[in-house]
């Protein structure tokens, strides 16, 4: 996140304001460094992301479910659909996830809510003009 932070105010010419809410998945080890979550709100200030409020979030926030899926897959899944359902209800464009595994995880429930799911460092490179905001699919 410091990298990010970091790139993103040597480049604030380039970048484009999105203008979008995101719910943010806090993977485990990140819960537990809460000096990350000022990296992370500057981010989203710089490129122009609100962090909307949720239940499921910093402190609170739910595990992506990935660890285990393979020996309770129903919980995992009702952990997953809390997840997004907050997400949701809190006006979300997209969920934002900074951890190869919750990206992995969360792919199959995020996509079955229409609901983007883009890495953290995606994410940059869309309010620097590299990619498009993805469309959100009807379910």
């Amino acid at each position: 996140m410091e990298y990010l932070r970091n790139y993103l105010r040597e480049h604030r010419g380039n970048i484009t304001r999105l203008g979008k809410k995101v719910a943010y998945q806090a993977n485990c080890a990140t819960r537990y460094v809460p000096e990350q979550d000022a990296f992370l709100d500057e981010v989203f200030e710089l490129i122009g992301v609100e962090r909307p409020p949720r239940q499921y979030e910093r402190l609170d926030a739910l595990c992506c479910a990935g660890p285990i899926l393979a020996t309770n897959s129903k919980l995992a899944i009702d952990i997953q659909e809390k997840n997004i359902r907050d997400a949701i209800d809190c006006g979300a464009d997209a969920m934002i996830t900074s951890c190869p595994m919750c990206d992995l995880v969360l792919q199959r429930p995020t996509s079955q809510h229409s609901l983007p799911k883009i890495p953290i460092s995606e994410l940059c490179r869309i309010a620097l003009g590299e990619k498009p905001f993805p469309e959100s699919t009807p379910a």
